[in-house]
């Protein structure tokens, strides 16, 4: 009987530590299990603050490139109506605050000097979404007003659509421009009395001058000597030379207003270097120089 008692007694206790054993080992199943999911709990923690550090890094550096860029920019949410930011050079180009412009209705904040360019900008918008260069007149906080370039367009922001402005100051531009136009206008200008004067004093020696080679053909007409008749004929060929430099100085005059036409005119190479020679030789001889050209027998004469 003790030792059936005995024997009951031994298999209670080997189920006691069987089933002991197997509670242990459901503990430190669950006890791993707890410690993978604190392990897994621990790396999503640690990836989501490196996902913000980094999204905060990117909205840092989005907001530097936002306040340093060297266009005005504004940020006008389309839902309320009311502009949401301003960079600096915005601020600093129209004279206005952050605080000033950041909660205004856009009706409440005239930034054109001009309402019906204002009506353009919106007009393209709804109709394009967006807007590249468009020329218009803005209004600084102090009254004064200047030149610019406007672009815009339509974008979600956040969750809300939101239109974004770039204006660039072209007042500097617009000064050289007008500048150089003045300067163009004074040199046409300019030009156009050089040309009247050239044209008149080429006139007015015209008159003289034919008048002298006029006498000079009726001199040609009476008794002369050789060296008499071979001076007459050096005074009329440059005199008839002087004729065509005047000629020329008009042709000038018409080259500036844009009248001159070319005309194809046949002549004998051989007369003109004649003309020429005798027109130096006179100074040649004076120097005690000897004046003498050449024409080659293969050379066309006309």
């Amino acid at each position: 009987m003790r030792s059936a008692c005995a024997e009951t007694a031994e298999r209670e206790l080997e189920a006691l530590r069987t089933e002991l054993a197997e509670q242990v080992a459901a503990r430190d199943e669950v006890q791993l299990r707890l410690e993978e999911e604190i392990a897994q709990r621990d790396r999503v923690i640690a990836e989501g603050e490196r996902t913000e550090a980094k999204l905060r890094d990117s909205e840092m550096a989005l907001r530097q490139l936002f306040d340093q860029n060297l266009d005005s920019m504004m940020i006008l949410d389309l839902e309320t109506g009311r502009y949401t930011d301003v960079n600096d050079e915005y601020t600093r180009n129209s004279g206005y605050s952050r605080e000033q412009i950041v909660g205004k209705r856009s009706r409440e904040h005239r930034a054109f000097e001009k309402p019906e360019e204002n009506v353009r900008l919106v007009d393209q918008l709804k109709r394009f979404g967006v807007v590249r260069n468009m020329e218009a007149t803005f209004r600084r906080k102090d009254g004064r007003t200047y030149s610019g370039l406007i672009s815009a367009l339509n974008l979600k922001l956040r969750g809300h659509w939101c239109c974004i402005t770039i204006t660039r100051d072209i007042g500097a531009l617009k000064e050289t421009e007008r500048q150089l136009i003045a300067s163009r206008e004074a040199a046409l200008e300019g030009s156009r009395a050089k040309s009247e004067f050239l044209s008149s004093m080429s006139h007015e020696i015209r008159t003289p001058m034919n008048a002298v080679l006029g006498m000079a053909d009726m001199l040609a007409e009476s008794d002369l000597t050789g060296e008499q008749r071979r001076y007459l004929d050096i005074m009329r060929s440059n005199g008839a030379t002087l004729l065509d430099l005047i000629n020329d100085i008009l042709d000038l005059a018409r080259v500036e207003s844009g009248q001159l036409r070319f005309e194809e005119v046949d002549f004998d190479i051989r007369e003109l270097i004649d003309q020429v020679t005798e027109t130096m030789g006179m100074r040649a001889h004076e120097k005690h120089l000897e004046l003498a050209a050449h024409v080659a027998s293969d050379v066309r004469t006309t």
